[in-house]
């Protein structure tokens, strides 16, 4: 029996089945044209799958990039760490695995590839312009009125902005086209919206995520009701993360 018909191990096929999994969640999530700059967030059990996959690539060493060049990866580093930084409570984005989740997710979907690294050029290409550096080098305050303008900019498209509900995936990358005038920072917006959901994401549904809401699982209890200091303390994080 030749070495190419040999049937594959047990390891492989868990391989495989892994990589198939992944590249089912990448597709799910750029399969539907939403009218929005925003992503639609991820179910808990796809985040389940990718956080699994995470801790093991993570256990092995030091993490090799599946997509992203060494300035991409630094860029996506850096993006997280701003993002969701370390605070009293938790660890930042970075240490609860918010990059090497979003790889995996990339690595199972060209398209999302192609909104990344498309966004790390225009981003680099931006923050040239405004200061003769790229984005990890340029100084912090920079780096920080850029996002505060995509952030605050996305908010204002996403209240009030309608498009085209396109749900042919032929035609879906057509429905953000509108009469607008040209914003000086449009072609950024998608990117810093996937970018900012898929972190968000990452974080909220990592262990350490979970553990910086305190989620205190599953009780029997004789009536329902949110303690308001948690949904406090959510919406603080995620505005913070938005700043």
């Amino acid at each position: 029996m030749s070495e190419s018909a040999e049937p594959r191990s047990d390891e492989s096929q868990t391989g495989a089945t892994r990589r198939d999994v992944l590249r089912r969640i990448a597709l799910g999530l750029t399969a539907v044209g939403t009218g929005s700059w925003l992503p639609a967030p991820m179910s808990r059990a796809a985040a389940t799958h990718v956080h699994q996959e995470t801790a093991r690539v993570r256990a092995d060493g030091d993490y090799e990039p599946s997509v992203f060049l060494p300035h991409e990866w630094q860029t996506l580093r850096l993006l997280a760490e701003m993002i969701i930084p370390a605070d009293e409570v938790s660890g930042s984005a970075v240490d609860a695995g918010a990059p090497e989740f979003i790889d995996l997710l990339c690595s199972g979907s060209e398209r999302l590839e192609k909104i990344f690294t498309s966004g790390f050029l225009w981003l680099d290409h931006e923050m040239r312009e405004r200061t003769g550096s790229v984005f990890t080098e340029a100084p912090e305050p920079a780096r920080h009125d850029l996002l505060s303008q995509l952030s605050g900019d996305l908010e204002e498209k996403d209240a009030g902005y309608t498009s085209f509900e396109i749900e042919s995936v032929e035609y879906q990358r057509f429905a953000h086209y509108t009469t607008d005038p040209a914003h000086p920072v449009a072609h950024g917006l998608r990117f810093w919206g996937w970018a900012r959901r898929l972190v968000i994401d990452a974080f909220y549904t990592s262990p350490m995520g979970v553990d910086d809401v305190g989620y205190a699982g599953n009780r029997t209890l004789r009536s329902f009701e949110v303690p308001p200091e948690p949904l406090a303390y959510v919406r603080r994080r995620r505005a913070d993360a938005q700043d």
